[in-house]
């Protein structure tokens, strides 16, 4: 079957999903795929290479590729990968994921560290500019809290912190915006099993 026709297939499949939620969502996997190419933009479209063409998903769905693994109900993100950072690896550079304010945004891929970047270059906001733009900033935050009461930030009051938590208890990251919606507001982690659950803003 052509790639062309396997996705007009998808989507047919997915509109009826959509129209039928009691329906059990079978598996898609693209013929040809290479999962390294994997990745979710910030509307949540799925894109792989397949056969030197580009395939795409839309929620809902539910997409395996190795040892990834996507689903996607248009409400709330699930991925599973071999580590964390596989799991991490479908969101490209300059990804909104994790955004709390401007391109500042939360840096997940290091197992038990917590830390906000440029996701422009990669570097750390400077403490004189987060003083400086205090007042556009607002009251944007990231903050987290793990099983047994601990909680801690990394972002708050227009300042920053590096924060350490426990890869072996899932964590539970909220993210508060004040100058517009960020599209995901509340992300679960679990490093010890590779796996991400995130939830879309308005959900």
């Amino acid at each position: 079957m052509k790639l062309s026709s396997w996705l007009t297939l998808a989507v047919t499949f997915n509109a009826a999903a959509l129209s039928a939620p009691a329906f059990a969502q079978a598996v898609q996997q693209v013929p040809g795929a290479k999962c390294s190419t994997v990745q979710i933009d910030d509307s949540g479209t799925l894109t792989v290479q397949a056969s030197g063409q580009t395939a795409s998903l839309n929620a809902p769905y539910t997409f395996k590729c190795g040892t990834l693994k996507v689903t996607d109900n248009g409400r709330i993100l699930n991925v599973s990968g071999k580590t964390l950072r596989e799991a991490l690896s479908v969101f490209p550079a300059g990804s909104a994921f994790g955004q709390v304010w401007g391109l500042y945004a939360v840096d997940l891929r290091q197992p038990g560290v917590l830390s906000i970047t440029d996701t422009s270059d990669g570097t750390k906001p400077g403490t004189a500019l987060l003083r400086e733009m205090k007042s556009a900033i607002g009251d944007a935050s990231a903050t987290f809290t793990q099983p047994g009461g601990v909680s801690g930030w990394v972002f708050r009051d227009a300042r920053t912190q590096t924060a350490r938590y426990n890869v072996n208890k899932p964590l539970t990251l909220t993210i508060k915006a004040s100058e517009s919606t960020p599209p995901w507001t509340a992300i679960t982690l679990d490093a010890g099993k590779g796996t991400l659950r995130a939830v879309r803003s308005g959900s």
